[in-house]
């Protein structure tokens, strides 16, 4: 889809297909605010959606398409990455993974 908008052009390739069937095993927000920090981004026009780079990926945010007769719908695609190959720690009950260093 990002390749539809010619501000996203250049990262389309980047950014993963969506995978209806991925499940979440990891959620990430105040505690892992380092992974959050925005390291590049991509405006558009007015309306138009922008993209986000974080430390896991990019991401797009905004209005993707002009069928909106399902509502309002957020989706996040990020790379699958094989267990243990950026966090250390285990994802288990209540353990909490530590966060990474990031410069």
């Amino acid at each position: 889809m990002a390749r539809r908008f010619p501000h996203l052009r250049d990262i389309a390739n980047q950014i993963p297909q969506i995978d209806e069937n991925a499940e979440i095993h990891l959620l990430i927000g105040r505690d892992a605010p380092e992974l959050l920090k925005v390291r590049d981004f991509r405006n558009g026009p007015r309306g138009a959606p922008w993209a986000q780079k974080i430390s896991l990926g990019w991401t797009i945010i905004g209005q993707m398409c002009l069928d909106l007769c399902r509502g309002a719908r957020s989706r996040a695609c990020l790379p699958h990455q094989p267990p243990r190959s950026r966090l250390d720690g285990e994802v288990d009950g209540d353990k909490r993974l530590p966060i990474p260093a990031m410069s």
